[in-house]
């Protein structure tokens, strides 16, 4: 049966067929919308409901405190050894180690966000 055939055939099997493509390419579109916004979002700077990122719980303060916890997963030994020798009271160094932290891990360097953060940001305030 042509193409054309199939789209006007009226029997069951040409019914269910129909059903069958429509339903997967209502899928497709669907899935695409959801990938296109989630995109459209980061490119924004939406996510954690401030700019940057960082989620409104998570104030600078309890950043500084617990930034060795949240990013526990991603950071390199080398990292964490350095961290480790900034002293407890060295508040602008440690600010300045969590600067470098994230700018090297910029999927967009140059840009007003920093992409990779926002997303970890969230998953953090997420498990929270």
């Amino acid at each position: 049966m042509t193409r054309c055939g199939a789209l006007l055939d009226l029997s069951p099997e040409g019914s269910k067929m129909r059903r069958n493509q429509f339903a997967s390419v209502a899928f497709i579109l669907l899935l695409v919308f959801a990938l296109g916004t989630e995109l459209a979002d980061a490119q924004r700077g939406r996510g954690g409901g401030r700019r940057g990122g960082a989620p409104a719980a998570l104030e600078e303060a309890t950043l500084l405190e617990e930034f060795d916890k949240i990013v526990d997963l991603i950071w390199t030994d080398q990292e964490e050894d350095t961290w480790g020798d900034i002293d407890d009271d060295a508040t602008e160094d440690k600010q300045a180690f969590i600067t470098m932290f994230w700018e090297s891990r910029d999927p967009t360097p140059g840009t007003e966000s920093n992409e990779f953060r926002e997303v970890w940001m969230q998953r953090v305030a997420y498990t929270q």
